[in-house]
C-alpha cells in the first residue's frame, strides 16, 4: 500500500493523506469466473477500448477477433472459436 505520488504508508495506524494525492493499493485479483474462450464478444471488445487487454490477448486468450475500429469481427470470432 502507498500513496499515488509513490510515498509509501504504514499498514496501520492513523495517517493523513496529503490534498490531492490519494491511497493506492495493490492486491492480487480474481482469475474471472468462468472459460475466457466463452466470454461476451461485445465485453471483450469493451475491455479492449478500455485499455484492460491488447489485440493479441483478445485473440489468444478470449478467441475474439477485432476490427482495426475495435469492433467484433463476427465472422473471425466464429472461426477462432470453432477451432477450439
Amino acid at each position: 500500500m502507498s500513496l499515488a505520488s509513490g510515498r509509501p504508508i504504514r499498514p496501520k495506524g492513523r495517517q493523513t493523506v496529503p490534498g490531492r494525492d490519494r491511497i493506492r493499493l495493490e492486491l492480487p485479483g480474481g482469475a474471472g469466473f468462468g472459460a475466457p474462450e466463452k466470454r461476451n464478444p461485445e465485453r471483450v471488445a469493451e475491455d479492449f477500448a478500455d485499455g484492460l487487454i491488447d489485440r493479441e490477448t483478445a485473440e489468444s486468450i478470449y478467441l475474439v477477433a477485432l476490427t482495426t475500429d475495435g469492433q467484433v469481427d463476427a465472422t473471425r470470432t466464429a472461426a477462432l472459436r470453432a477451432r477450439a
